[in-house]
């Protein structure tokens, strides 16, 4: 019972993400609506579920968070974005191997959200005017590295310090830094140098789409 209705609400809230922006509603409210729904449904009171919530990674999200917005409000992320481009000279060639360096360490640092913030209007910026640069393979790189760099490190995404915390609390393993950086980043590099290189290939071969840019939505 418990599982149905668990399982079903996240099948919902799947969709939800999914369906949201057509519908013009934010991901946070679809979030808020599919949390709520299994306090109310899951079958057991909201203390108890309360009480079950992990507050050592909720407070530790917090202090990071704090952290994350400190860097990107000094604007440190920014410059050295910067630097990359004026390193690769608006080359179509050194740009994307350059930008998705930059992201997946960056993200696997700081965190990818604010990293893509941070390099979205640097590569609306790349890629406009008479520039003559592509804006598609920089936006594929963009959202491909900034994912891919969450392998990197521990805290280079959420469900990577809630796997290392449940494993730690649940078998009494611990997984360091060192541990980690050899597997988990050795993986990330693979993985970025294959996103980079086939990215390349299919912008020289003429196979990545268009993409249009669809109108943003005014807050509620």
């Amino acid at each position: 019972g418990v599982l149905l209705r668990s399982s079903l609400i996240l099948l919902c809230t799947v969709i939800g993400f999914a369906l949201a922006q057509p519908l013009g509603v934010g991901m946070d409210f679809v979030a808020m609506v599919g949390a709520t729904a299994a306090l109310l449904f899951a079958g057991k009171g909201v203390e108890d579920a309360i009480g079950k919530v992990n507050w050592t990674v909720i407070l530790f999200f917090m202090g990071l968070f704090i952290i994350i917005g400190c860097v990107k409000h000094t604007g440190a992320l920014k410059w050295v974005a910067q630097q990359v481009v004026m390193v690769s000279d608006n080359r179509i060639e050194l740009l994307v191997p350059l930008m998705g360096g930059f992201s997946a360490v960056a993200s696997s640092i700081v965190d990818n959200i604010p990293v893509a913030a941070t390099l979205i209007p640097i590569v609306q910026d790349v890629s406009g005017g008479d520039t003559g640069v592509p804006a598609e393979p920089l936006w594929w790189t963009l959202v491909i590295c900034c994912n891919l760099g969450g392998n990197g490190t521990p805290i280079g995404s959420i469900s990577c310090v809630i796997a290392i915390y449940a494993l730690k609390r649940e078998a009494g393993i611990h997984v360091g830094w060192g541990t980690f950086l050899k597997l988990g980043g050795g993986i990330m590099v693979v993985q970025v140098i294959g996103a980079i290189l086939y990215i390349m290939w299919m912008h020289h071969q003429g196979y990545i789409p268009d993409i249009t840019a669809t109108p943003v939505l005014p807050a509620h």
